[in-house]
């Protein structure tokens, strides 16, 4: 039976049926359908609940019924609302940069720690995307940082400006659009953070084919750019570097010739970021 939408919806009955057309789609149909309609309603969900027996005006429901096909193609909800909670800060994000990923809230809670707890004034991001990483250290670090986020993608760099912008950052942190291959500082950095293309390129299905697959493949192995990228970072600090890493990835990670390793595991167990220390010669 094909579900449709007529022109006479209430909340209560466009949530149902929008949650039947993504039964196939989604594991949190239900959830997915609720924050649809809330975006196009400009409502929280709790209204939703307190409003169940509202009707939606014709408008409103060919409005939600348009996300709702775009969300049954695999498109992420946050592309769809262009926006993501990333460590309790609302990031705007659209296609050109990453969606922002719980994991990645580890790497950052480790920066912010070493932030804190030791002498470090410079920071260095590679391929700061949206700017997550970069805009959540500095907001939570109260000390004087001096930040410097890189990106090749000039439209990454662009959502990245805005989330600074939005959050009052523009002052702490610097974008650079360059190469990092071609980044050539006169200086050395405290410590550098790193979220790097690590996803194997079969693994870029579904989801995840809506995102900048630059932003996501690491070949084959996944390994291509961190395996190029190592030498790099030897040049850059002689301190720390923190990168998020894809499972089995540690193992390659122990045997690099420039840093010592330590790992942080994710709630599955596995070690999501590597804690690189520069080898003393």
């Amino acid at each position: 039976m094909i579900t449709t939408f007529t022109k006479t919806e209430t909340i209560s009955s466009s949530i149902d049926k929008a949650s039947r057309i993504l039964s196939h789609t989604s594991s949190t149909a239900r959830l997915d359908s609720d924050i649809l309609l809330s975006f196009i309603l400009k409502k929280e969900r709790s209204w939703l609940i307190t409003h169940r027996d509202c009707l939606l005006n014709a408008a409103e429901t060919e409005a939600y019924k348009k996300v709702i096909l775009k969300r049954k193609a695999h498109e992420p909800i946050a592309y769809i609302t262009n926006k993501k909670e990333f460590m309790g800060l609302d990031f705007y994000v659209d296609r050109s940069v990453l969606i922002p990923r719980p994991e990645t809230e580890i790497l950052v809670e480790k920066a912010i720690d070493i932030i804190k707890s030791g002498d470090i004034q410079s920071v260095l991001e590679i391929g700061t995307g949206s700017g997550i990483i970069s805009c959540s250290a500095a907001y939570y670090s109260s000390q004087k940082l001096s930040i410097e986020a890189l990106d090749i993608s000039g439209s990454a760099l662009a959502v990245a400006k805005r989330n600074a912008f939005r959050l009052g950052l523009t002052k702490k942190i610097k974008f650079f659009e360059i190469n990092i291959f071609d980044f050539e500082p006169k200086k050395k950095y405290d410590l550098i953070l790193i979220n790097p293309p690590y996803v194997k390129d079969s693994e870029i299905i579904d989801e995840l084919s809506y995102e900048p697959f630059k932003a996501l493949s690491g070949g084959k192995s996944g390994l291509n750019f961190i395996t190029l990228l190592l030498p790099k970072l030897s040049l850059l600090t002689d301190n720390i570097c923190l990168m998020e890493i894809g499972k089995g990835q540690d193992e390659y990670l122990k045997r690099n010739q420039f840093f010592e390793t330590e790992f942080i595991e994710d709630l599955a167990g596995i070690n999501r970021v590597a804690l690189l220390r520069k080898l003393t010669e």
